[in-house]
């Protein structure tokens, strides 16, 4: 399992394309992340800043808030916050930023 602190664009360069399961009530949601950008570090020495993007389908709306995720690949990520943004196109995106 993944814990927030050790969360990097290395963590999640090899899952974009990959399919994940939020664990939600009453069961799972599948979602798909479809891009990772990387931001500028602040800091020296500190991690890089990223941005994920997750898709469903329109009829698949999540909540704002913190989910343990489950990836195709087999790797857990717990309690990431993740944010639901406007999507013009046939898919609902969400927003997952680590600064």
């Amino acid at each position: 399992m993944t814990v927030f602190g050790s969360l990097t664009v290395e963590t999640f360069r090899s899952e974009v394309g990959n399919v994940f399961w939020a664990d939600c009530v009453p069961k799972p949601v599948k979602l798909k992340l479809i891009r990772l950008t990387e931001g500028m570090p602040t800091l020296r020495e500190f991690r890089i800043p990223f941005t994920l993007i997750f898709v469903t389908p329109k009829d698949t709306l999540l909540l704002e808030g913190a989910y343990d995720f489950k990836s195709e690949s087999g790797r857990e990520f717990r309690q990431i916050h993740m944010s639901p943004i406007q999507s013009p196109g046939p898919m609902q995106e969400y927003q997952v930023i680590h600064n």
